[in-house]
């Protein structure tokens, strides 16, 4: 049998990231040397461990000499920090060298601050998020599959357990991975097979072979027999092959009335040394409601006041 059943999971979300603004502001070049020096567009300057990138192109005159002096070429450029978060609002003042280049032919100041510089935490959807949507979306569906078609069944057919083989024919997700978002939902249909067994064919067989391995002065209680299927088996064609185990119940054949003018006006130790004897019994229980005490010590003389009940341990 087959179905196909469609839904939404959503949960919460367990990913995390950090975003923001990365600062920017202006710094002073200065060239040191003799020579006119270009600085290209993303050249890399550092105060510290903290990383700046020029926005564009920067070109400084060369340094003027002077009688026993030097004055340093400069020009101003715009600089933008390589990662978001306030550390990179730096105060006035700040001193940065160029990567790879040494401080006493370049350097750097930033005459105003740098700022807006700035970092928070936001939940996002992550792989995992994603994934366990997934398979929560089929197990309920999967499991609401299975109860649509055991509605389907006719009244002596069982759903075989374990048979039940799930395919998404179609998923969506709400938000993708990364994507901001305290919740993430799944949308999804999925087709479910399960295989069904008659279970009047099933008793039958069982009894067959209880009728052959019934010891003598035993019977076979029928309606307390329970089946249990393990696995699903395998497919061998159009045929479902499946193992399972069942446990019936083998009542010792103890005629009631009969019993009960045996033990009539005994003791309670001879009554039970008698029932033992019979063979098959593991236990018993009395149950004596008398209004007198010594009325309790011995069964009623009566057979008729006697009820005895079977059960299974």
């Amino acid at each position: 049998m087959k179905v196909e059943v469609s839904g939404t999971k959503k949960i919460t979300t367990s990913g995390k990231k950090t975003v923001g603004d990365h600062a920017r502001g202006e710094v002073t070049i200065y060239n040191k040397t003799l020579n006119t020096k270009v600085f290209k567009k993303d050249t890399v300057l550092t105060s510290g461990k903290l990383k700046f990138t020029l926005d564009d192109e920067t070109q400084v005159a060369s340094a003027s000499e002077g009688v026993g002096s030097l004055t340093y070429g400069t020009n101003k450029a715009n600089v933008t920090a390589s990662d978001i978060g306030t550390v990179s609002n730096l105060s006035p003042g700040t001193e940065f060298s160029f990567t790879d280049l040494p401080t006493s032919s370049y350097s750097a100041r930033n005459e105003k601050a740098l700022t807006g510089g700035t970092s928070r935490d936001i939940a996002v959807v992550s792989r995992d998020d994603q994934k366990k949507a997934r398979e929560e979306a089929i197990l309920e569906l999967t499991k609401q599959a299975e109860g649509e078609v055991a509605g389907k069944l006719a009244s002596r057919e069982k759903l075989l357990e374990n048979s039940s083989a799930s395919k998404v024919l179609k998923e969506t997700f709400d938000r993708e991975i990364g994507e901001e978002g305290d919740e993430v939902t799944v949308d999804m249909t999925i087709s479910v097979s399960a295989y069904a067994y008659d279970g009047s064919d099933l008793y039958a067989l069982i009894e067959n072979i209880v009728a052959d391995n019934v010891p003598d002065n035993y019977e076979y209680k029928k309606e307390n027999t329970k089946i249990k299927v393990e696995d699903s088996g395998s497919v061998e064609g159009e045929t479902r092959v499946f193992n399972t185990r069942f446990t019936v119940e083998l009542w010792p054949k103890v005629e009631v009335t009969d019993l009960a003018k045996k033990i009539a006006g005994k003791s309670f130790s001879d009554s039970t040394k008698y029932i033992k004897s019979i063979g098959g019994v593991a236990g018993l229980e009395y149950d004596v409601q008398a209004p007198l005490k010594i009325l309790k010590e011995k069964l009623p003389l009566n057979p008729g006041n006697i009820k005895v009940d079977i059960a299974a341990l």
